[in-house]
């Protein structure tokens, strides 16, 4: 649900699995059923993606990678804030949930 497929997927290609597609599955994807609070979700979700990065990219390139995933919340919650000093009226939760995500951004680490 947070990044297991992606682990599972760099873990068996470094065994020497062949990875294959399968284009006629389906996935039925209930919005918001696992998880009530957006923001506990996408810290979740976050750390979810740190963990491949960690497990299976080099020092340097891993390091590139989280640094990346920090300076998308970053981005984010700087748009969100311009956004809403542009128009005052387009205010919403999930605007907050960003400038939340970032001020709790030592949870994203996995390690």
């Amino acid at each position: 649900m947070y990044g297991e497929d992606a682990d599972l997927c760099f873990r068996a290609a470094g065994d020497g699995a062949m990875l294959a597609i399968t284009p006629d599955a389906t996935i039925v994807h209930y919005c918001g059923a696992s998880e009530k609070v957006r923001t506990d979700k996408m810290i979740r979700l976050f750390r979810a993606k740190e963990q491949p990065v960690r497990r299976n990219w080099s020092p340097m390139t891993g390091q590139m990678g989280l640094v990346m995933l920090r300076f998308f919340v970053l981005s984010r919650m700087i748009a969100c804030n311009f956004l809403n000093f542009v128009n005052s009226k387009r205010l919403n939760n999930n605007d907050e949930s960003w400038k939340e995500i970032w001020q709790r951004r030592k949870e994203l680490q996995t390690s």
